[in-house]
């Protein structure tokens, strides 16, 4: 099950950020491109028409504000995850984003290398839920990125 590829939709109303977006997607052996949506009426549409596993997600569009996808319910019933790719730097956005569930929150202009790397965690991650069925404490901390000894606590 871990050679599944992992479905990605792209919500970017820029189309040369978008098609940037894209190409690193279908570089990647186990991503592949569900769609790419540039409004949250087109995003709708697409989520409803084929769930992906993995939204990379503008806050800004032409329609709203992509955040509001984190808590609207076409979104929720997908059990995709999100990583916001947007100009939003405020923290509120930035607090609602986390607050609502998103995997990652990148700040454009975004660094191939950032974003690489989010999609390299996002596929460990996916590969550890599929194939841990338990957990512990120390693969949690690992799924967080804490390292044990930051994650231990002296008790008081």
């Amino acid at each position: 099950m871990h050679h599944d590829l992992v479905d990605v939709l792209i919500i970017e109303d820029e189309s040369e950020l978008a098609r940037l977006h894209a190409e690193l997607v279908q570089k990647h052996p186990r991503l592949r491109l569900a769609g790419m949506a540039a409004s949250l009426v087109q995003a709708r549409q697409l989520l409803h028409a084929s769930p992906p596993q993995l939204v990379l997600l503008d806050n800004y569009l032409p329609d709203g504000k992509g955040v509001t996808l984190m808590t609207d319910p076409v979104l929720a019933t997908t059990h995709c995850s999100v990583i916001f790719i947007t100009a939003a730097s405020d923290m509120q956005t930035c607090s609602h984003a986390m607050r609502s569930g998103a995997f990652d929150y990148l700040i454009k202009p975004v660094f191939f290398q950032r974003l690489h790397a989010s999609l390299e965690r996002f596929m460990r991650f996916i590969h550890t839920v599929q194939q841990v069925k338990v957990v512990d404490q120390h693969a949690l901390d690992r799924l967080f990125h804490l390292p044990a000894a930051e994650a231990s606590v002296t008790p008081s």
